[in-house]
């Protein structure tokens, strides 16, 4: 990612950092878009995988979304493989329809496909205000 991306991520709150020992080991940064907090990019480094940081960034992106008031968090994932979607449904984000697509997830899947990545699909974190 881009340094000036991530630091307008960090000045704005919406970028998220996981550290062991001292070291970023992965990050979450999210924007808000029609009334949600929007996942734009988690990432955990291969050797800290499977520790539970993707897990505690995601509650992360969750607990700042409800603090911002905000209605939920959606992203964009592979729905087939089992590190994407899977995950994201044991943390309680559940697939939208087409018809529960808003226009911006709409135009997100349709960049994605262009770019060559099949099988997304849009999912949501729901917040109870």
């Amino acid at each position: 990612m881009p340094t000036d991306e991530l630091e307008r991520g960090l000045e704005s709150g919406s970028l998220l950092v996981a550290t062991s020992h001292d070291s970023v080991v992965g990050f979450a940064m999210a924007r808000e878009q029609d009334g949600n907090f929007h996942l734009t990019v988690m990432a955990v480094h291969p050797d800290h995988g499977n520790r539970g940081f993707g897990r505690k960034l995601v509650l992360a992106i969750i607990d700042e979304a409800a603090r911002r008031r905000l209605s939920g968090v959606t992203l964009t994932t592979f729905e087939d493989l089992p590190w994407n979607a899977s995950f994201y449904r044991s943390a309680g984000f559940r697939v939208l329809s087409d018809e529960e697509l808003s226009s911006a997830l709409r135009e997100s899947l349709t960049h994605e496909k262009r770019l060559g990545m099949v099988s997304r699909v849009a999912m949501r974190y729901a917040i109870a205000i």
